[in-house]
């Protein structure tokens, strides 16, 4: 129950203003799933969208929320749900960060950016969350998205771009320095890569990997 009301709390954060009808839905909820926890992120997910589709026509929100009350998909299908939830949202919510952001790692959690266009279409919602966004913290995370997807692509300068650009609105992410060190190791910025590891060390002096990747650096460099 306390990782509910977490759920529900952050979907209550504006914007957008949280429909007060998703509150009852808890022991429907509980009822119907095997995996609560498994549930949490597609709870989440349709709940921000739904609350796109309540902005504008108030009446369409019936779909998104029967779809909780009458189903539980299976985990493989969290993302995929949630990107067709988001589709529908931004059909009539056309500017909403939140639910471009969920859309474009829906698209890149459920692979469905490899299918035709989609990697053109999860590229754009994460680049428009970027502008949406209003604080550091979002937009960091919608580049670092981004940045994940372009890697995966085989988009390396790019996703290098995305991923430096996600360290300067948030310079102590630990993660995002790792994949800064990575990005720059590639491009044989040897000693900006050590910089970049030698940090997410000294934040998480306990990550082995930040460690690990900080030998590598110095024989890259010929120091070790």
């Amino acid at each position: 129950m306390s990782k509910l009301l977490i759920v529900f709390s952050r979907v209550s954060l504006p914007p957008p203003v949280s429909p007060p009808f998703f509150l009852p839905l808890v022991p429907a909820i509980l009822a119907s799933s095997s995996s609560s926890n498994a549930f949490l992120s597609f709870l989440y997910n349709t709940a921000v969208c739904a609350d796109a589709l309540s902005h504008s026509h108030p009446s369409r929100h019936t779909r998104p929320v029967s779809c909780l009350t009458s189903m539980t998909p299976p985990k493989s299908s969290n993302a995929a749900g949630a990107t067709d939830a988001c589709e529908e949202a931004l059909a009539v919510q056309p500017l909403h960060a939140r639910c471009f952001y969920i859309h474009g790692v829906s698209m890149l959690s459920s692979g469905r950016w490899r299918d035709g266009g989609g990697l053109s279409a999860a590229r754009g919602s994460l680049s428009a969350a970027v502008r949406l966004f209003r604080t550091a913290e979002e937009r960091s995370n919608a580049l670092f998205a981004l940045g994940s997807l372009q890697l995966r692509a085989g988009q390396m300068a790019p996703a290098a771009s995305a991923f430096e650009a996600a360290l300067r609105l948030a310079p102590d992410r630990s993660d995002v320095l790792m994949r800064v060190g990575e990005m720059r190791s590639r491009f044989a910025q040897h000693a900006a890569a050590l910089e970049a590891f030698r940090a997410a060390e000294g934040l998480r002096p306990d990550h082995a990997d930040a460690t690990i990747q900080c030998g590598n650096a110095l024989r890259r460099l010929k120091k070790l």
